[in-house]
């Protein structure tokens, strides 16, 4: 939910209305979970790789993805003005020779040129705001934007397994739905299927972390191509591992 919607200008307006404490009532509720999960996997972005960024929000991401990477280049989009204005202003104030790698559009999916093809594609709690029936068709068509053998980093929310996690995160999803639907007039009004929309896709999955009790998932994810001559080495078991257990250290602090 922490993001925006492609669709109409309502959802824009009530982006543009959160832009000032879209950080801030993140933070509140769930600590540095969602930035956890929103780093997790930038090691696996390989250098030279043009990257897609959806729904970017206040730039913390995209910040992080420059610094950390050594990406090419990057396009983020957003419907929200105020958004984009917020991550430019950011970039500008803490990494400017960064700037020259970044493209700041304005717009939604559908914006984007046909022939616009990256090696990696971002999306954070961007899907969620969807219903199952439009993300049949919003994820095949993000999926035309990623080149055979690329991926596509996503992290969102699920429900959290265990009975006590399971009824307290459907009480908080359902708060947070019903507060996006009135200030944003999201679509959504549950989590839809990322499993099956992603399956639908010819999506692979390749790494999964959880962060916030299992409420936050991060997960990596493969276009599938019979000619990639460097599959990803998910034989460090045990050095990603502690890389995750190194970051969810931050996010409890």
């Amino acid at each position: 939910m922490m993001t925006r919607r492609s669709s109409t200008q309502a959802d824009a307006r009530g982006f543009n209305r959160l832009a000032p404490v879209y950080d801030h009532l993140a933070m509140t509720v769930f600590g540095n979970s969602l930035r956890a999960a929103q780093r997790c996997f930038l090691h696996r972005v390989k250098p030279e790789a043009d990257v897609l960024v959806v729904g970017g929000g206040s730039g913390w991401f995209l910040e992080r993805l420059l610094e950390e990477t050594s990406c090419r280049r990057v396009d983020t989009l957003d419907i929200s003005a105020a958004m984009l204005s917020r991550s430019e202003d950011r970039l500008r104030r803490r990494n400017p020779e960064a700037l020259a790698r970044v493209r700041f559009l304005h717009g939604g999916v559908e914006s984007l040129p046909r022939d616009a093809i990256y090696d990696v594609l971002c999306t954070h709690c961007f899907l969620d705001l969807f219903s199952d029936e439009t993300l049949q068709s919003l994820v095949p068509r993000l999926r035309s934007h990623l080149r055979d053998g690329g991926l596509w980093y996503d992290s969102d929310f699920q429900i959290a397994p265990g009975t006590i996690r399971r009824p307290l995160t459907s009480i908080l999803l359902g708060a947070m739905y019903a507060f996006f639907r009135t200030t944003c007039s999201i679509e959504a009004t549950r989590l839809p299927q990322f499993d099956h929309a992603f399956s639908q896709a010819g999506m692979v999955d390749v790494e999964a972390a959880t962060f916030y009790g299992g409420m936050v998932r991060a997960r990596l994810l493969r276009a599938p191509d019979q000619y990639v001559s460097e599959p990803l080495d998910v034989s460090q078991g045990d050095t990603v591992t502690r890389r995750f257990e190194a970051i969810r250290s931050e996010s409890d602090r």
